[in-house]
Formats: C-alpha cells, sequence, structure tokens
C-alpha cells in the first residue's frame, strides 16, 4: 500500500486507498467463494481413495492448505520482485 501511495500524486491518494480497499474486499469474497467449492471438488475426488469421513476431510483441507500456501508464496515473491524493482528504479 505504502508503494502505491508513494508513486501517486497527492490528489489521487484517495481514489487509490478506495481502489485498493475494493480489490481487497472483491479477493476476500473471491476466496471466501471458492475455497468451499474447492474443498468439495477435492473431496470428491478423494472418494475413491479416502476411507472414512476424518480422512476425505484431512485429504481434501490438505489439498486446500497446500494451495492457499501456494498462492501466498506467489504473492510473495511477486512482491518482492516488485520492490526489488522500484528500489532499483529510486
Amino acid at each position: 500500500m505504502a508503494l502505491v501511495m508513494a508513486a501517486l500524486p497527492d490528489k489521487s491518494q484517495g481514489l487509490a486507498g478506495g481502489m485498493v480497499s475494493a480489490m481487497r474486499t472483491l479477493g476476500i469474497l473471491t476466496a471466501a467463494g471458492a475455497a468451499p467449492w474447492f474443498f468439495a471438488v477435492r473431496q470428491a475426488s478423494h472418494q475413491h481413495v479416502a476411507e472414512g469421513a476424518a480422512r476425505l476431510f484431512v485429504a481434501a483441507f490438505s489439498d486446500i492448505f497446500l494451495a492457499s500456501t501456494s498462492l501466498a508464496a506467489c504473492g510473495l515473491a511477486l512482491a518482492l520482485l516488485l520492490s526489488t524493482a522500484t528500489a532499483r528504479r529510486q
């Protein structure tokens, strides 16, 4: 957020702050809607492998956790690349 605000003139910071807030909210809503769907899909795909409700839940939850961790790692890598590129330009 600080990088975005620092790159903009003062008169545009209000609009940028609102857009960042809207993007954050949209991301949360998308994740909250996609995670249960992905969990159900993964649970259905493990039906033939995992026996019992507990094992089925753990298998699907592990898939969700792995996907979430991968997305977070990609986001971290992108943020580090962008901050390094910004620091080089200054």
